[in-house]
């Protein structure tokens, strides 16, 4: 059996300043913007300068993968772009064949869920070799 695991780029952003858990229906409009208009880039820019970073994607999840794993060769294959370039990675045996049955894992596919690309890496630390 082959291997592919892909790792997609989490954002690596959270809310701030949430007070309490119930929010008033008065409360819910967005201090960013006009209701009933798209937003724009001075929108799109003000939402994003009003997150905070609390992870590293080139100290969780770059440096993990470019450590390399037993029978398995990391690939950048892409890259994206949200405020700040986010290289993207595939990971497969090194006796890849394309005639032959795959497993493909993902990780990264909710950019606000770290536990996939965290167990995609895991599963590459720990058990990939076996299969």
């Amino acid at each position: 059996m082959f291997v592919v695991v892909v790792v997609v780029p989490f954002l690596l952003l959270t809310i701030t300043n949430i007070s309490n858990a119930y929010v008033k229906p008065s409360e819910l409009r967005h201090k960013i913007g006009t209701p009933g208009l798209p937003w724009g880039t001075k929108e799109k820019n003000e939402w994003f300068n009003s997150r905070v970073y609390h992870r590293s994607y080139q100290e969780d999840v770059v440096k993990k993968l470019q450590a390399g794993f037993e029978g398995f060769a990391v690939h950048q294959y892409g890259t994206i772009h949200v405020n700040k370039e986010y290289p993207l990675y595939v990971v497969k045996s090194n006796d890849w064949d394309e005639e032959k049955v795959c497993v493909l894992i993902t990780g990264g596919v909710h950019g606000y869920e770290t536990s996939g690309v965290q167990g995609a890496i895991l599963f590459l630390q720990r058990f990939a070799k076996y299969f």
